[in-house]
Order: C-alpha cells, then structure tokens, then sequence
C-alpha cells in the first residue's frame, strides 16, 4: 500500500485476505462498520490509509467488530 492512496477493490481484497465479494458488502451503505470509500460515477475506489486503520481496528479481535 506504500505511495498508494486508493485501492481498487481487488487490490484491496488482497491487502486485507478477503475476497472482493466481501470488500464489496463491506462497503455497502448499511454495513456495520464500513470500510473507508468513495464512489466516483461507476468506480469503487478504497482509502488505503482508511483501510489500514478499518483493518488494525479489526484485528484486535473485539468482539462484535469482526467482518460480517
């Protein structure tokens, strides 16, 4: 992720070991706890240093925070 600021989906399943389906739900408006995001027309684009922060927030293990 070094240099980088947005992610692609893809990209962004590789970082974090989830497969883009679940980068995908994770992003969707009504997610708990939504990945970092924005949305230009059809493109879906992720903030790495969003991501860092929505994974170190995620590997805690505290309980009810995992990934859906």
């Amino acid at each position: 992720m070094a240099g980088k600021e947005l992610l692609t989906v893809a990209e962004a399943a590789q970082v974090t070991g989830l497969t883009e389906s679940i980068v995908r739900a994770r992003v969707h408006p009504r997610a708990r706890d939504p990945i970092p995001h924005i949305r230009t027309g059809s493109f879906l684009r992720i903030y790495a240093q969003g991501l860092s922060v929505w994974m170190a927030r995620h590997s805690k293990g505290e309980k009810g925070n995992g990934p859906n």
